[in-house]
């Protein structure tokens, strides 16, 4: 999966009203979800911020957990460095690219890359997010049941 970082957070209204308060702390909650998420369905995960117009910024690449986390540097748009990884990765392997940004989509369906809207992401990503949480409510729940009955309550 190739996200486009801002794309998402302002395509989610929970996100969005926290990136108005604290941008940073939309882009944690972020990555802890994704991380979450591609750590249960087993997924390579790129996270890209847009550092286009934050001057002298270097940009980085980091891994964040399980996946990548990438802001671009000043002067590389975030949309250009997906569209550029996409069509590298995309011939090798199975990719899909979360935006809802049309260029993009457009740049992915010409590289043979799968698209996803951003809205279409997050309503997966939540269901993904309650099956782990209704799969962690049962384990805990069954651990406690043994401990009861073996008397290690």
């Amino acid at each position: 999966l190739i996200i486009d970082g801002y794309n998402l957070i302002f395509a989610w209204d929970e996100l969005k009203n926290l990136a108005r308060e604290r941008l940073d702390l939309a882009r944690t909650r972020l990555m802890d979800m994704l991380s979450n998420y591609a750590g249960f369905t087993q997924s390579e995960l790129v996270l890209v911020f847009d550092g286009f117009r934050t001057p002298g910024n270097p940009g980085s690449r980091q891994a964040y957990h399980n996946i990548h986390v990438v802001f671009t540097r000043d002067g590389e748009t975030g949309d250009a460095y997906i569209e550029k990884i996409a069509n590298e990765i995309g011939k090798n392997y199975s990719v899909r690219v979360i935006t809802s940004d049309n260029l993009i989509r457009l740049s992915a369906l010409r590289s043979g890359v799968l698209r996803c809207s951003s809205g279409e992401f997050i309503h997966q990503l939540e269901w993904t997010l309650n099956q782990m949480a209704e799969l962690l409510e049962k384990t805990n729940q069954n651990a406690h049941k043994t401990r009861v009955k073996d008397g290690k309550q």
